[in-house]
């Protein structure tokens, strides 16, 4: 028995199971959604909004192919125009960020875990996480769910690092926090304060006191990130036509009291259900769209045309 343990060990932290892991997950992130293809709606809508930064300059407002206000912040289509400025392809410029996003998780996750509890657990971490079907599908989606994996996971990471030096807050620090609380707000708004702030107002009330550590970094990271996404609201509101109307008063509401399925203790089976579960919400609040390629395609040129033959529907 001692013998097979050690074997199992010795396998789990050998360098060459990390090297062939490592090289699975990356194939399986890879290959999984070839032949890529914008087939549902959520797809389309993000495409088009990086596509509409390149070639009609909205770099901080975007319309959908239906003429009506994208519903998510500009940042990831902020990295596929860049993207694309260096590729000049549109799958590429597309889906590279969500790719790039799975990989830094998983690397950080594998380096994180190692010192702090060996490399048999970094590699079943590692594993967990590369191996999963969701993780696995959402590597290439043309989506906002992996970049936004990857930042609630760098601060869920700092926090937790604080917790475990038992150590105060630095400045340092809670800037490194207000960066990355910004940053999720323009990736996806505020849903990241329902990711973090149950578990921190939980571990304050029933562990602090015990443990001598403390989750809470302050009050100005949250509220100062909170009031950049506010002023970009503001500005749509003054500024953009409908953006009251469309993004506020009717999508806003419908997402929130839909988005908290997302968060229930039943998608606690995965690490990345709840964040597959916005995307359906997504769908479902966008309404009917005909999938397969009908009105965005796979193809940046056809783009253009599929936005004149959709408004003509959406006018009459």
């Amino acid at each position: 028995m001692s013998r097979d343990a050690s074997w199992a060990e010795n396998f789990l932290e050998s360098p060459r199971t990390v090297w062939v892991m490592s090289a699975v997950i990356l194939c399986l992130f890879a290959l999984t959604n070839l032949p890529w293809e914008l087939d549902d709606y959520d797809q389309g809508q993000q495409a088009f909004t990086s596509f509409e930064m390149i070639k009609e300059g909205h770099w901080f407002f975007q319309r959908t192919a239906h003429d009506k206000i994208a519903q998510k912040p500009p940042v990831v289509g902020w990295a596929s125009a860049a993207v694309f400025a260096v590729t000049r392809s549109w799958d590429i410029a597309w889906r590279l960020p969500s790719f790039l996003a799975a990989l830094v998780l998983a690397g950080i996750l594998f380096r994180s875990a190692n010192p702090a509890y060996g490399a048999a657990a970094a590699l079943i971490a590692l594993g967990a996480f590369g191996l999963n079907l969701l993780s696995v599908r959402l590597a290439t989606l043309v989506r906002t769910d992996m970049p936004l994996a990857l930042v609630i996971f760098l601060l869920g990471l700092l926090i937790w690092q604080k917790i475990r030096a038992r150590e105060s807050w630095q400045r340092r620090e809670r800037w490194e926090i207000f960066a990355l609380l910004t940053a999720s707000m323009f990736i996806k708004g505020p849903i990241v304060f329902a990711f973090l702030l149950p578990g921190i107002v939980l571990f304050q009330w029933l562990a602090v006191k015990r443990s001598g550590a403390t989750a809470w970094c302050g009050w100005w990271p949250w509220v100062g990130s909170l009031g950049l996404f506010s002023l970009w609201v503001i500005c749509g509101i003054n500024f953009v036509p409908g953006f009251y109307e469309q993004a506020l008063r009717v999508v806003l509401p419908q997402r929130t009291l839909e988005n908290s399925r997302a968060i229930s203790p039943d998608n606690a089976r995965c690490p990345l259900a709840g964040l597959l579960e916005l995307g359906r919400c997504d769908r479902d609040v966008a309404g009917s769209f005909e999938t397969r390629r009908s009105h965005l395609p796979s193809c940046a040129a056809t783009l253009p045309a599929a936005r004149r033959t959709d408004r003509r529907r959406f006018s009459n």
